[in-house]
């Protein structure tokens, strides 16, 4: 939500310039802060969003993320504090401009606005990529981690790139576009607005736990996977059971012995050896 909540007054703050508050130089200055101040908030709640869904992928906590939800509200909007009072100190008078209020690209300001943005992005796409190298098979999984939680914060991370991505073209865009006034650049800061809205919309409604937790959404993610006719229960597939008549677990590293069914007999594969088992009886009877 607060992405959403940055984005929006970042963008009311942008029309709210359109009019001739250009003229007054001190409310388009306090204009173009504002502004500054929003958007980089936008980013570094992607990277408290990231933090929050590595946490949890990695099973480095069971549930809720590594920070509480004044820890992330702290995080999120204390940076982008910090990176403007340090921006003032040092380019107060280039804030705002003679026919627009956002960034002039000509002044020292560029670097107070871009780089904040650049470092956030780049530590976003690592914890993103160390997301996605979680390999369940050496993590440990603790013990009560909460399924819907992690799967919410799997979805997450399978469409941070994205949003971040498009947020970093529409920043850039819109920057050139409002110091050139160029109208093709206009033209492709307002489609790829609306596009990212709708991302971001969806995508934060499919991350949403009460969504995650409901029928249709499991019934659409993978509960079990097929492999050679034998059907194999996912950790998350609890319930897969009751819609097979044969189901049964493939066990790793199992060598010749055949796999259990759900009543703990063995099943007999279809091209298996058969004679073990008389063997076995022969043995036993002489």
């Amino acid at each position: 939500m607060n992405i959403e909540l940055s984005l929006l007054l970042a963008h009311l703050c942008l029309v709210i310039t359109h009019s001739s508050l250009w003229e007054n130089e001190s409310a388009c200055r306090n204009i173009s802060i504002a502004m500054h101040f929003f958007f980089t908030a936008v980013f570094a709640f992607y990277v408290v969003e990231a933090v929050y869904a590595y946490s949890i992928v990695s099973y480095a906590v069971r549930k809720d993320g590594m920070l509480s939800n004044a820890g992330n509200f702290m995080a999120g909007w204390g940076v982008p504090i910090a990176v403007i009072a340090f921006t003032v100190s040092f380019e107060y008078d280039n804030y705002g401009g003679s026919y627009h209020c956002w960034l002039q690209l000509d002044t020292g300001l560029i670097y107070g606005q871009y780089l904040p943005v650049v470092i956030l992005s780049i530590v976003t796409i690592m914890l993103v990529e160390a997301g996605g190298n979680v390999d369940d098979n050496y993590m440990r999984k603790l013990d009560g981690t909460d399924e819907i939680c992690l799967k919410s914060a799997q979805y997450m991370l399978n469409t941070l790139f994205l949003r971040l991505m498009m947020t970093v073209i529409s920043f850039v865009v819109g920057t050139v576009a409002e110091y050139n006034q160029s109208f093709p650049l206009y033209l492709a800061f307002a489609v790829t607005n609306a596009i990212l809205g709708g991302v971001i919309f969806v995508t934060h409604c499919f991350c949403n736990e009460v969504v995650c937790s409901s029928p249709i959404v499991q019934s659409v993610s993978v509960n079990c996977c097929t492999t050679d006719n034998i059907v194999l229960i996912c950790p998350d597939s609890g319930q897969a059971a009751t819609h097979f008549r044969q189901v049964v677990l493939l066990l790793p590293d199992s060598g010749g012995r055949r796999p259990r069914g759900p009543g703990g007999r063995r099943e007999q594969h279809a091209g298996g050896r058969r004679g073990g088992g008389g063997k076995h009886e022969r043995g036993r009877g002489e």
